[in-house]
């Protein structure tokens, strides 16, 4: 509550239902994850967390995800490529190409 995003190198969101729900609710969560978003900083959204970038309009449902975004399932086989994934989003530490960056309304 008390650091902006912007003084982290990498956001992660885990899975789970009800904590994605309770995120989506929580305007200092959404504004502190879109905000990462927009400064192009790498997110791994796991699971149901990727609803917060949807439903704030930067993440489509269908189609292509942005630069630096990885998304991913909480399936015990897919976790090591996710974690391989977001190991390489965060060593490109910015992702300047981001398409959508002006989107985010943080």
């Amino acid at each position: 509550l008390t650091a902006p995003s912007v003084l982290f190198d990498a956001v992660l969101v885990p899975a789970g239902a009800a904590a994605a729900q309770a995120l989506q609710r929580d305007g200092q969560a959404v504004h502190f994850v879109l905000e990462a978003f927009k400064h192009c900083k790498p997110l791994c959204m796991v699971g149901e967390s990727v609803d917060i970038l949807r439903r704030a309009g930067v993440l489509p449902e269908d189609g292509p995800v942005p630069a630096g975004v990885v998304v991913g399932t909480n399936e015990p086989t897919a976790r090591l490529q996710m974690a391989q994934d977001f190991i390489a989003a965060i060593g490109k530490h910015r992702h300047w190409a981001r398409a959508l960056v002006d989107r985010a309304p943080a």
